[in-house]
């Protein structure tokens, strides 16, 4: 009883917590940074089976964490602090870790703590599988009943896994210096079978056939390795090692398991090195005809060192390569039965992001390899076997083709159909990809495929039709992936939808007798779609600017209601609204943006205004912001509005082979559109961007001085130093990123020399009379340090007013917390300075040595 009232205590401390959204709202207060701990983050869990309760966690930057469990009816509430990996089971269970592993009886409010647990699985018959440390390296498995009473337990286990298809534990153990590997039985009385002596490290990789009846794991003894295969219906165990793979030289091992086939024939795994020495001090030798650049031949060493594919067939005794260096790279049917393997240097040298190569296609049991597709473009979003494994469908010349594999017949799904299926909004440089992927209807009667709005059912040898409106309402309709069951969609049952109509996304259902519905008729932007296994309930996020996050839940179509309202104290403080901006660019195209209205505002008063910049930013009008001072780049507009600050954020339309000049345009035709606008002080107008938005930043700042002040992060500034550098983080040379990618060129230096130099800001920068603050991480890969530090030392040449802050343990973006929260509040305070006339820092004014 004790715990009863705790647990009502709980429900009536958050039942006042959600609704004092109107009880707060009279006296709202200024938002400070002493405020920003307040705020946390909501991620919904999952929905019983029932849709009687909901799970859902509540998180906060300072670790105090909690998982709560809610009757969807709001009756009543648990609460479970630091809680992880909740799951509910059984007839009104519920089961997480927390400091040990808890199991609360929902119904009646009792809990039981089981400490030490630091993982757990729930069997098909509500058994729990609890670990526990048992010693110093070895485990403990015990397995309680659903109202946590001990049924079983197993000592110095050092690895396992259950499959609940199969009802079974399969794990290893080493008791008293005896290594073995044993499989416990559930649903046979916990009968336990003997399987293979083992060695002392642990097994890893354990590897179920989808249906149970068979598990592979990987054994490592040493530099030694082996794979063990067990079946369960005949007790068959088998095994490879390193010494029956003949080609195997002693420098390489046994590295993963992938998968066993449906059929339980195949065993398919990975062999690699065990070591790479790699001499730094040799001399390197870069060729210019090598068919990559010298980093990246480092990096795959010919592909040597890229993990070959293995099909092991134990009852045929064989085994074959489905990988080589020169065919390094595949995808297996879910069957089992082929695989496409290729290159993805076949034509290089080559200027793309992801280059075009040759597929082949593979049948494993017959060994006949034949090239299937040339020069195909290598994003394997573009390419896949279906789910039965009797096609291959793929994206080429702006349509999607269907390749029969038992009669070899090609047929395009989409060339009768007088829609586009590639990406029209696409405006990056090179090729242009198809909106989406190609999905399959149950038993492959037909692919389901995107246009620009709807959803089209492409049947096979049949009529096509179009699934949704969406060109009517101007709304973009696109699948939840998460309906797939066993690959498949089932278009016989509601179906799950997206609708994205301007910036807003909301639900829609969709069956095949109805149109198409949306889950709620709001103003809200929707995310986060959780659905009871009956279908009948649903979990979902809503927000917009100005309301954050809550936890709806619906039920059989009735209204939907709110289950938790996080961050209610947000209704206490002022807050800013957002607006919806239209304006053209000097070509005539329109565009959109968005302006954040400063907290509290007064139209008698002027305010400054931040303009932050990235490609297409007005998508973002929907989403709520928490404050906070830990921010990878360093800007948060909830900060800036709660501070007495407008925030725009334009909208950027790009002409091809003038990334920069466009930025310039279509930024400075935004803010031009908001100057009318009351309130807002066109004196006092500071810019801010990263990556590519800094590169933008450090363009608009050399042809307009409209801004008062500007703050660049990792800012390209020299395009022809950058386009001949190395990108350390994917080891090729940045060209592609010019004449294939976002800096949309679409050709190389030596072609567009003239659009180069026009679009470099380095070649302008005498043009700054912009105080500027840069900044950067020393371990940048992405964008070298030497970009901003190109233009800091161009500025003082010139005798330019420029700060540029230098992170030495840092990389493209802030990742460790105090770094966040110093550039957050340095940049704040520059802001400050320039737009608000607040005193110049120390840290902001020159040596005086």
């Amino acid at each position: 009883m004790k715990h009863i009232s705790l647990f009502r205590y709980v429900f009536f401390f958050y039942s006042v917590m959600i609704t004092c959204p109107v009880m707060g709202q009279v006296m709202q207060k200024d938002l400070t940074p002493a405020d920003y701990n307040l705020w946390s983050r909501l991620s919904v869990g999952t929905l019983s089976e029932n849709g009687k309760w909901a799970s859902f966690n509540v998180s906060y930057e300072n670790g105090a964490d909690t998982l709560f469990v809610k009757r969807t009816d709001g009756k009543s509430c648990f609460d479970f602090a630091q809680g992880q990996d909740g799951r509910f089971f059984g007839k009104d269970k519920f089961a997480c870790l927390k400091s040990g592993l808890c199991i609360a009886n929902l119904q009646t409010g009792n809990l039981k703590t089981v400490s030490e647990v630091i993982r757990y699985e729930i069997t098909k018959e509500n058994y729990i599988i609890a670990e526990s440390p048992f010693g110093n390296v070895n485990k403990n498995l015990t397995i309680y009943n659903e109202e946590g009473n001990i049924y079983f337990d197993i000592k110095n286990v050092t690895a396992w896994s259950y499959n609940v298809k199969s009802d079974a534990i399969i794990y290893q153990t080493n008791d008293t210096g005896s290594q073995a590997m044993l499989l416990l039985r559930l649903s046979k009385n916990f009968l336990i079978t003997k399987i293979a002596k083992t060695g002392e490290t642990a097994a890893t990789n354990f590897t179920w056939q989808d249906n149970g009846e068979s598990v592979a794991f990987l054994k490592n003894e040493n530099e030694n390795t082996s794979i063990g295969l067990y079946r369960l219906n005949n007790a068959n165990y088998m095994e490879i090692n390193k010494e029956y793979v003949h080609e195997l030289d002693s420098n390489k091992v046994f590295t993963s398991l992938l998968r066993i086939s449906p059929d339980g024939q195949k065993v398919f795994f990975e062999i690699g090195n065990n070591t790479f020495d790699q001499n730094n001090n040799d001399i390197e030798i870069w060729n210019t005809e090598d068919k990559v650049v010298y980093p990246s031949k480092v990096m795959t060493k010919g592909y040597e060192l890229i993990d070959k594919t293995i099909s092991w067939e134990p009852d045929r005794d064989s085994y074959q390569y489905l990988t080589n260096n020169e065919l390094p790279h595949c995808i297996i049917s879910a069957d089992g039965r082929h695989a496409l393997v290729w290159n993805p240097n076949a034509y290089q040298p080559q200027q793309k992001q992801i280059g075009d190569t040759d597929y082949y296609l593979l049948d494993i049991e017959t060994r006949d390899k034949k090239l299937f597709l040339a020069k195909q473009s290598g994003d394997t979003n573009q390419i896949s076997f279906s789910p039965n494994s009797n096609f291959v469908t793929y994206f080429r010349e702006k349509q999607w083709w269907n390749y029969n594999i038992s009669t070899g017949e090609t047929i395009s799904l989409t060339a009768k159909l007088k829609v586009s299926f590639e990406d029209e909004r696409y405006d990056w440089a090179g090729d242009v990809p198809p909106y989406g992927t190609a999905e399959w209807t149950y038993d492959e009667l037909g692919v389901l495929v995107h246009d620009a709005f709807d959803i089209w059912k492409i049947v096979l040898n049949g009529k096509s039709k179009r699934l949704t409106n969406g060109r009517e309402t101007n709304t973009i309709f696109r699948i939840v992936t998460q309906n797939k069951k066993e690959g498949f969609f089932y278009l016989s049952k509601e179906q799950w939808l997206t609708g994205t109509t301007g910036n807003r996304t909301v639900y829609y259902r969709w069956n095949a007798h109805s149109t198409c519905k949306p889950l709620i008729y709001d103003g809200y932007s929707q995310s986060e779609l959780k659905v009871n296994a009956k279908g009948d309930a649903k979990l979902f996020v809503e927000q917009n600017y100005n309301l954050p996050p809550r936890l709806m839940y619906q039920n059989n179509g009735v209204i939907a209601r709110s289950l938790y309202q996080s961050n209610p104290q947000h209704f206490g403080y002022k807050w800013g609204k957002a607006v919806n901006v239209t304006y053209s660019n000097s070509k005539g195209q329109q565009l959109q943006g968005t302006l954040y209205y400063p907290a509290g505002f007064n139209s008698t008063k002027l305010y400054p205004v931040i303009v932050n910049i990235y490609e297409y930013l007005s998508k973002g009008f929907y989403e709520y912001v928490n404050p906070t001072l830990h921010n990878q780049t360093g800007y948060n507009k909830s900060n800036y509005i709660s501070q007495g600050y407008f925030v725009f954020e334009p909208d950027i339309h790009y002409e091809m082979g003038n990334p920069g000049l466009s930025a310039v345009d279509c930024v400075t035709a935004g803010v031009n559109a908001i100057l009318h606008i009351s309130g807002i002080d066109s004196k006092r107008i500071g810019l801010i961007g990263h990556s590519f938005g800094g590169y933008q930043a450090n363009m608009i700042i050399t042809r307009t001085n409209l801004f008062a002040t500007a703050v660049v992060g990792a800012g390209i500034s020299d395009l022809t130093t950058h386009f001949l550098c190395i990108n350390e983080n994917r080891a090729r040379q940045n060209n592609y990123h010019f004449e294939s990618g976002q800096f949309r060129m679409n050709g190389s230096l030596f072609e567009l020399a003239e659009n180069y130099a026009a679009n470099s800001p380095l070649n302008f920068v005498k043009n700054v009379d912009t105080p500027l603050l840069l900044w950067t991480g020393r371990n940048d890969r992405q964008v070298l340090p030497s970009q901003s530090m190109e233009f800091h030392l161009a500025l003082r040449r010139l005798e330019k007013s420029s700060v540029m802050l230098v992170y030495p343990e840092e990389t493209h973006a802030m990742k460790r917390k105090a770094d966040q929260e110093d550039l957050t509040i340095r940049i704040m305070e520059w802001f400050d300075h320039f737009l608000k006339d607040k005193p110049a820092l120390e840290w902001m004014k020159p040596d005086k040595i």
